[in-house]
């Protein structure tokens, strides 16, 4: 969606330099050109990349170091650079011959800033590169440049790299920077602003020196990142991602208990936010039932899962989110939809406190499936 909406912005620049050309200059790339905008019209995406390949290679032969070439290429490069990047590596390099790598034409959307991206992605082990690309975002923030989805997706790659190395404070200012740029093209079902918001959490729960603040700014980009999900239509197809938000929301509350010094008069670090909702009412659910609002499941038996010995021992803590129904009275299907730590021993030592797990009584016909349970483990210090 977002994607598609700046290939529009690129269509008015391309019509103007393609329709200012004599008419003898008119032929197959044009004609390729109009059926990409017609593709993009009709957001048939698959067309349209194939469209504009064949406009540009058509300019090509054509026009040759063209400036329409170039314009072409760019609009080719635009719309796989992102997906599909090692695509987009010979048109790139083709708009920085023939305009440079920062023509005023482009806009803040630079060919060159793209083509270092593409290369980023490309070869993401490859520091160099990832250091170029890093001084070359941080000198458009010290111009304030203006919010653009390249930026955007610029930082957003460098917080993931610097996530995988447990720079927690780096990762966290850059996904900061990737949420700026992204914030104007949010809209629900954008999940590349989902992950530059649950980026910037995770940064700030789990680094070490995680105050007050962190923890609450956390909660704040995990409940931005869940609203951007559509609605669920079960747990058995609930979206992963989603899933990793509500876990980590639940680890940031698990977190301030753990960071809380057991004789503290003042209890949890997040005791003066609103009381929290239960996690069923927080997860959007497509076609529910009104009658979900006002589930009370009543258990007669619902004792919690054991803190693993080990993970208490080494003073870990985390969260556990399950999904699960309700038949013939009883939990059946119950399955981990997320954890933190990822593939720890929380998720199994939940699971199997659930067996036993027995109903008062049966809740009404609504209230029995896709259900939502979320564990936290602390760790009291």
């Amino acid at each position: 969606m977002m994607q598609k909406k700046i290939q529009f912005i690129f269509t008015a620049l391309i019509a103007t330099i393609v329709l200012a050309l004599p008419a003898q200059a008119q032929s197959d790339h044009v004609a390729y050109y109009q059926a990409y905008n017609q593709a993009l019209a009709q957001g048939d995406l698959v067309a349209a990349e194939d469209q504009a390949e064949k406009a540009w290679r058509a300019a090509e032969r054509e026009l040759g170091d063209h400036q329409t070439t170039a314009v072409l290429a760019y609009n080719f490069a635009n719309l796989v650079y992102f997906t599909q990047p090692q695509k987009a590596l010979e048109p790139l390099a083709r708009v920085v011959d023939i305009t440079g790598d920062n023509n005023d034409m482009f806009g803040v959307e630079s060919p060159g800033l793209m083509l270092l991206l593409a290369n980023a992605f490309t070869n993401p082990d490859a520091r160099e590169r990832e250091n170029t690309l890093r001084t070359t975002l941080n000198d458009l923030e010290l111009q304030n440049s203006p919010p653009n989805l390249l930026a955007a997706r610029a930082w957003l790659h460098l917080a993931g790299r610097e996530m995988i190395r447990t720079r927690y404070e780096r990762a966290e200012d850059y996904a900061d920077f990737s949420i700026r740029h992204y914030t104007p093209f949010m809209a629900p079902g954008e999940l590349e602003t989902v992950n530059a918001f649950i980026i910037g959490g995770i940064a700030r729960v789990a680094g070490r020196s995680r105050n007050t603040q962190d923890l609450r700014d956390a909660l704040v980009l995990f409940d931005q990142a869940i609203e951007l999900f559509p609605p669920q239509s079960s747990i058995e197809t609930f979206d992963p991602q989603l899933a990793i938000a509500v876990a980590w929301r639940a680890t940031t509350v698990t977190a301030a208990i753990s960071d809380t010094p057991v004789r503290s008069p003042y209890g949890s670090r997040l005791k003066p936010n609103p009381p929290e909702l239960d996690v069923n009412a927080i997860v959007k659910w497509a076609n529910a039932d009104p009658a979900r609002r006002d589930c009370n499941i009543n258990w007669a038996e619902r004792k919690p899962p054991k803190y693993p010995e080990n993970a208490s021992r080494k003073g870990y803590f985390g969260a556990v989110l399950i999904g699960y129904n309700i038949v013939e009275g009883k939990v059946d299907g119950a399955r981990i939809l997320a954890e933190v730590p990822a593939a720890s021993v929380f998720g199994e030592t939940t699971l199997a406190s659930m067996d036993n797990w027995q109903l008062a009584e049966v809740p009404p016909i609504a209230c029995q499936s896709n259900r939502l349970v979320e564990f936290r483990f602390a760790f009291a210090s």
